[in-house]
């Protein structure tokens, strides 16, 4: 039985840091590929023979290392919407969301009035009331609200 004004969801833990590669590697691989490039071509005037396929070699073991680099960050990189959490779940009666907002009594998606026990989310930068069915779908799409259109754009806007 649910309590008469409301309850949450127990809030879940912080995200995990962030699964990107530091970009100083990044950087610091292209940096090191153009010197090892520019000492090579500026090298051969010192080498005969062979001084002409030295610069090729290293330019293909570059590209290999560039490539595996960027096979491993790949798998990691994801959509914002799914790096969020969604807001908590919140289960109220509709006399507590409708005393709260006097002017929504029911939800924009699916025009039905709020009643007691439905299971809601409410937006915590407009405090705007949902359906849990209604706004999780939009909310995977879209990262605003559907009806003030403000943004939610990190994890901590959804705590």
């Amino acid at each position: 039985m649910l309590p008469s004004s409301y309850s949450t969801s127990s809030l879940p833990p912080h995200p995990p840091p962030s699964p990107y590669p530091n970009n100083a590697l990044g950087i610091l691989l292209v940096l090191l590929g153009i010197f090892l490039i520019n000492e090579i071509i500026n090298s051969t005037s010192y080498f005969v023979g062979l001084a002409s396929l030295i610069p090729i070699g290293i330019l293909a073991v570059f590209m290999i290392v560039v490539s595996l680099f960027l096979a491993i960050v790949d798998p990691f990189r994801r959509k914002a919407s799914e790096m969020l959490l969604p807001p908590p779940t919140i289960y109220r009666s509709r006399e507590f969301i409708t005393r709260r907002r006097s002017c929504q009594q029911q939800c924009v998606i699916c025009m039905e009035d709020f009643v007691d026990g439905d299971c809601c989310r409410v937006l915590p930068t407009c405090n705007h009331t949902f359906h849990l069915m209604c706004i999780d779908p939009w909310l995977t799409s879209q990262l605003t609200c559907p009806i003030c259109r403000n943004p939610i754009s990190t994890a901590y806007d959804l705590c």
